[in-house]
C-alpha cells in the first residue's frame, strides 16, 4: 500500500457526520450550478437560433 492509499484511508476514517453534510452540500450545490448553467445554455442557444 502506497502513501497515497493510507492517507485516503486515514481520512475516511477520521469523517464525521458533520464533514459528511459539508461534502454534501458542496455536491448539492454543484449540481444547482451545474443546473442553472444547462438552462442558461439552452437559452442562449434558443435566442441565438432565432437570430
Amino acid at each position: 500500500m502506497n502513501g497515497f492509499d493510507s492517507t485516503i484511508e486515514t481520512y475516511l476514517s477520521s469523517i464525521h457526520f458533520g464533514h459528511f453534510a459539508t461534502a454534501m452540500l458542496a455536491f448539492s450545490l454543484c449540481v444547482e450550478l451545474v443546473t442553472q448553467f444547462e438552462e442558461l445554455r439552452a437559452l442562449a442557444f434558443g435566442v441565438f437560433k432565432h437570430l
